[in-house]
């Protein structure tokens, strides 16, 4: 858990930001908020395998954040073990976790009152929109496994302790981002560690499947512009018939085949990249965003510049020797 606080620019009281999760889109978001808006962290533990040690821990961090007399406030959830192939005990687990951090956040709202709080909660357009093709502001969810499920129930608890303009919640595509040890790494990751690792990449799906990468940078940058700004756009689709929330589809809206990622890699690694396919093509659906579903001032870079910094970070760090 990260407690990232700085002063206010108008010599107000100070504005924090509490982080849960700090994998890759966590440990990004961040990042992004020291770098780009002067914010200083803080680690606080926290102990999910406890639920005692978690509740200490938890109001642990609701007494720091009180003793520095805060001006504002910004939750952010991006926190989460369950992947996209999670099975229901696993999605379960991770529901009641975030059960438990929702209801201390109504436990904390006593000795943070008169706090201004928004929350910010990392869902998934992936878990959301499996099987849709060209995905719009208009078109409603279809979970199609446990993990879209959770997303939905993870979404529709935040509306029901979040009111309107407090709740922001962001809709990513499949995320990418540098490779690291002992991290849940997605499809790109894999194929440059195994390539460079001249390991074969084993996956369910097709050579056609088509689907929606987002530069993990490009999502935590645009959570950073929210948190920092006093009344953030909302997103083309906010709403959904729960008043007035900001909901952003954070999406590349370029298709891309497993096979154009499989071309971009072998360029950017030089070697080639061997795929062993399993018998199941559970998860063969196509997932592609139509650029009316974006949201303002969300500007998603290009894959191939991306996949070129992966492999040099991957090589200059030596990450892929400890990539199981």
């Amino acid at each position: 858990m990260m407690l990232l606080t700085r002063p206010s620019p108008d010599g107000g009281q100070p504005h924090a930001v509490l982080i849960l999760g700090g994998g890759l889109i966590g440990g990004a978001i961040e990042q992004s908020l020291v770098r780009r808006a002067g914010f200083k962290a803080q680690y606080l533990p926290l102990d999910w395998s406890d639920a005692a040690v978690f509740d200490g821990h938890f109001h642990a961090a609701v007494d720091a954040m009180t003793r520095l007399a805060l001006g504002r406030l910004d939750w952010v959830w991006a926190a989460g073990r369950a992947g996209f192939g999670a099975d229901e005990p696993q999605v379960q687990a991770e529901l009641t976790r975030f059960e438990g951090f929702l209801n201390h956040i109504r436990a904390a709202s006593t000795a943070l009152a008169g706090i201004p709080m928004r929350m910010h909660l990392i869902s998934s357009a992936g878990g959301l929109y499996e099987g849709c093709r060209s995905v719009t502001a208009r078109t409603e969810p279809r979970a199609e496994r446990p993990y879209g499920i959770l997303k939905m129930q993870q979404e529709q608890l935040a509306r029901e302790h979040f009111e309107g303009e407090r709740l922001h919640i962001y809709r990513p595509s499949s995320v990418y981002g540098f490779i690291r040890p002992n991290r849940r790494n997605g499809l790109a990751a894999v194929m440059i560690a195994n390539a460079l690792l001249h390991r074969t990449t084993t996956f369910s799906g097709r050579l056609d499947t088509l689907r929606d990468y987002v530069w993990v940078d490009d999502l935590a940058d645009f959570v950073t512009q929210h948190i920092c700004d006093r009344n953030p756009d909302p997103g083309p689709g906010h709403g959904h018939g729960h008043g007035r929330h900001n909901v952003y589809l954070l999406a590349s809206a370029r298709p891309t085949s497993i096979h154009e990622m499989r071309t971009l890699v072998e360029h950017a690694t030089r070697q080639p990249v061997y795929i062993q396919y399993l018998t199941s093509h559970d998860n063969a659906e196509h997932i592609t965003f139509s650029p009316s579903a974006l949201p303002p001032r969300w500007y998603p870079s290009e894959p191939q510049t991306n996949i070129r910094r992966m492999v040099m970070d991957a090589l200059a760090s030596g990450c892929v020797m400890h990539t199981p």
